[in-house]
């Protein structure tokens, strides 16, 4: 209750003068008195000063209704909300029709969880005072608490079409149309109560989660730095801004402000959540798991916690022990789409498949934003794919990458230009002397490809080090080019930078796999850089690839392969890129065909091996033997041995990629 909601309610006016006597006039003017002294006191903070003289006219018998409401306005600031429910309920008997005391009476119901109370007292003060902007902003919240968020709405606008400067009713609508998936309207919001109060950190903060949404990361940055130099310990800001540079790939900036954030709110589950996931990209499976442990710690029954260390789990091949914590984590919630969908890619059998339905059945959608309800499509479609109702999987495939793209719109415009600048830019790069790279492999290509299984195959060798889907070549690359003026044709050492990058994870192995795929773009700065490297390009069939990347929900900064356009329009420039690179540099480009591989796999490893001058063992045969930690979305295929059960899925899905099959086609470069 703000100064302004004071005043409104009798605060600060003086009581109606009621003189029957020359000592009850008296007696009313010392009430006057005490009453503008108590409001003095209250403006200055003396808090407990002004309530002993409200007490004292109360037990004086007094019949000013201003005294109980101004009183309730301590207790209000006070958080003490049974108290100003009485007060305010005195007041109202004292006289009913101030409207601006209904609303105050709502704000302590809705403090309360009484938000059935708090819907009829805002109503009241509607109905006494229509043009009451706070009253209508004050409902929509209430009404947003009991779901029903279109009436929320209607209740915004009408705050906001009564008082166009109202920043708070602008943050509110923005936070109900972000919830309903409308960013870009969400956006404007919260930009129009920026415009009015630009020091409001919660808006700040807010406009970077939509414009995260957007993977806008360095303007989402940019918004919680802001939000963060306004309020400092803030604690959901740091969490936010930690999750956006997860996202963009700098894990160890994203651990310290996920740290900062529980240094301010140590009993902070989602921020302990977003840190084990950190840990987890950076492949620290035992720092993840001690961290969903603490979840647990302070909330027992935390359905995320269960679900985080499902999937720690899972990266470490414990298959079986990952499905039962995915089974509590939905056990705890219903409604936990993120579980339900990490156990419809572990389905083995028929009734793993009812037993899923049953579960996504039960699944109540009011109230889950477009992310959970993508999460359950995938889910769904995947239960159909097992059973082989191609039909009903298609349908639900398509319903989960249309909400996805809804939200998390198509980045190809953004991916094709950062791969061709990376392409220019390599020419800056010196070329070595021949030995430079040696031992150095990297597997290049698109999402999707295969590229898990490959790096399982060749981590089989206990001297070769898998570096997972690191960011090392592009961040050396980056590092040096923003050091020297390209434009000068400055010869750069990406070999030494590169090993600057990666020395640390090395210790005794003689060989390290980097399984970037967007690294095609360098592939010819690797041969320049780096002669002795071995780059190896690993491709499919293009319709299974955009099949698989449509079924498996990658994570931001692909939101492209949600689209089958799209999809097709990034395979086609990787391959043209490659092809020219090939012929530039034909002999350190090893093309590896996955589906040749999965159909003859001796014959088809053999000479790969040979060409990485390593020595041949059965061992490379088998890589669901491999005991390393996976963290991509190939999770629970690797772990299986090799099998060409994917080979021509794509015919199944013919309607569902029929868009994708025109592009390439037409492209000329893909026999289908």
């Amino acid at each position: 209750m703000n100064k302004s909601s004071r005043e409104s309610s009798g605060f600060a006016n003086s009581p109606s003068r009621q003189s029957k006597s020359r000592k009850a006039q008296h007696s009313a003017i010392d009430h006057t008195i005490k009453e503008r002294e108590a409001v003095a006191l209250i403006d200055q903070g003396r808090l407990d000063e002004a309530e002993a003289i409200y007490k004292e006219l109360i037990a004086l018998k007094t019949h000013s209704f201003s005294v109980y409401a101004n009183l309730a306005v301590i207790c209000g600031m006070q958080s003490r909300f049974d108290d100003v429910i009485k007060l305010l309920h005195k007041a109202l008997e004292l006289n009913s029709n101030q409207p601006e005391v209904h609303n105050n009476l709502g704000v302590a119901y809705q403090e309360q969880g009484d938000l059935t109370a708090a819907v009829a007292s805002y109503r009241k003060a509607l109905k006494l005072k229509p043009n009451y902007p706070e009253a209508q902003n004050n409902l929509g919240n209430s009404l947003k608490g009991q779901g029903d968020l279109t009436a929320a709405i209607v209740c915004y606008r009408r705050a906001i079409k009564l008082k166009t400067n109202y920043p708070e009713a602008h943050y509110n609508l923005g936070n109900l149309l972000q919830e309903q998936g409308d960013i870009t309207a969400a956006i404007s919001s919260y930009s129009t109560a920026l415009q009015l109060k630009r020091n409001y950190p919660e808006a700040h903060n807010n406009l970077g989660n939509a414009l995260r949404e957007q993977y806008n990361l360095d303007d989402a940055i940019a918004s919680y730095n802001t939000a963060l130099q306004f309020k400092p310990n803030y604690p959901e800001a740091h969490n936010n801004l930690g999750a956006a540079l997860r996202e963009q790939g700098d894990l160890d900036a994203a651990i310290a402000s996920f740290n900062t954030a529980l240094q301010f709110k140590p009993n902070y589950p989602v921020a302990h959540y977003n840190l084990g996931r950190a840990f987890q990209k950076k492949g620290d499976l035992e720092a993840a798991m001690a961290t969903y442990k603490k979840i647990l710690e302070i909330d027992p029954e935390n359905s995320n916690a269960f679900c985080g260390i499902g999937r720690v789990q899972q990266s470490k091949g414990n298959l079986q022990e990952a499905k039962l914590s995915f089974k509590i984590a939905i056990s705890r919630d219903p409604n936990n789409t993120s579980a339900l969908l990490e156990l419809s890619k572990s389905i083995k059998s028929n009734q793993d498949t009812v037993e899923l339905l049953e579960n996504l059945g039960k699944v109540n959608k009011t109230g889950l934003n477009k992310g959970d309800l993508r999460s359950l499509e995938f889910a769904i479609a995947n239960c159909y794919h097992k059973t082989r109702n191609y039909v009903l999987a298609t349908k639900h495939y398509r319903e989960a990458n249309q909400l996805k793209l809804s939200f998390m719109p198509s980045n190809i415009a953004d991916r094709l230009n950062r791969s061709k600048q990376l392409f220019r830019f390599s020419e800056t790069i010196i070329e070595n002397d021949a030995n430079a790279g040696s031992g150095k492999i990297f597997i290049v290509g698109v999402p999707r490809c295969g590229s898990t299984l490959l790096e399982s195959i060749l981590s089989m060798n206990k001297k070769i080090k898998d570096l997972g889907e690191t960011r090392a070549l592009t961040q050396a690359f980056t590092r040096l080019i923003s050091k020297h003026k390209v434009a000068n044709k400055e010869r750069l050492d990406l070999a030494l930078a590169y090993e600057e990058e990666i020395k640390a994870q090395l210790n005794e192995f003689t060989h390290s796999v980097d399984k970037n795929l967007y690294n095609f773009s360098l592939a010819g700065a690797i041969a320049r850089a780096m002669p002795a490297a071995k780059v190896i390009h690993c491709r499919r069939h293009p319709l299974d690839n955009i099949l698989s990347m449509m079924r498996s929900n990658l994570e931001v900064g692909n939101n492209y392969t949600a689209d089958p356009i799209d999809a097709a329009k990034f395979l086609i420039h990787q391959e043209k890129m490659l092809a020219e690179i090939k012929r530039r540099y034909e002999g350190q480009i090893y093309t590896f065909n996955y589906d040749d591989f999965v159909n003859e796999p001796e014959e088809t490893i053999k000479p790969l091996i040979k060409w990485l001058e390593l020595e041949w063992t059965d061992n490379y045969l088998h890589p669901e033997r491999n005991k390393r930690e996976i963290n991509t979305a190939s999770v629970t295929q690797a772990r299986h041995p090799i099998s060409n059960k994917s080979v021509g899925g794509w015919k199944n899905y013919k309607e569902l990629l029929r868009p994708a099959e025109n592009i390439l086609r037409g492209s000329d470069l893909f026999y289908i």
